[in-house]
């Protein structure tokens, strides 16, 4: 008997309309839907300077506002979570990422009863955060953003959570004078 519910790895992010249903001789169904309402709020909080040398760390945050328990799921492959990605543009409002997410480059696939066991529960006004390092998240234009990290210079940050966007947040890196 085949399993239902095939699930791409990179949680089908970012896809003009973010994910297509898609009907495979009946054995591919709508993938599980993160976070289970709009009422599960999505954001990301950095510090806003960084010395070049220092990683970059971004932390991804999920606040339940609704008054019911809702579901989100983090499942930590290739360095950050299904369905997140990642825009970094420069102070030129240049696009530095090729792909908001590595997971692009992935052709794993899953089931959705083999990701389960990775949901979370978000107990109404709960709040779970997940952190890494923001080089790890997307494939680059450039890859020696990811060798080598960013340059000096000013960036904008915003994350990706399947449909939803996150805030955006305003970094520096510079060379401080030891």
């Amino acid at each position: 008997m085949m399993k239902k519910g095939l699930i791409l790895a990179f949680g089908i992010i970012m896809l003009g309309n973010f994910y297509t249903e898609i009907k495979a001789q009946n054995v591919i169904e709508k993938p599980a839907v993160y976070p289970s309402s709009e009422k599960v709020k999505f954001s990301i909080s950095m510090k806003t300077e960084y010395d070049v040398k220092e990683p970059v760390v971004i932390t991804f945050m999920w606040e339940n506002k609704s008054d019911k328990t809702e579901k989100i799921m983090i499942k930590e492959y290739w360095g950050h979570p299904f369905g997140i990605g990642v825009s970094i543009k420069n102070a030129d409002n240049e696009e530095l990422t090729k792909y908001a997410s590595t997971h692009f480059l992935s052709s794993q696939l899953y089931f959705a009863d083999e990701l389960k066991q990775y949901e979370i529960k978000l107990k109404p006004n709960e709040v779970k955060e997940y952190s890494t390092s923001l080089l790890s998240v997307p494939v680059f234009k450039k890859s020696a953003y990811k060798e080598n990290g960013l340059p000096e210079g000013k960036y904008k940050i915003r994350a990706f959570y399947y449909e939803q966007q996150s805030n955006e947040v305003e970094i520096a890196i510079k060379t401080r004078n030891e």
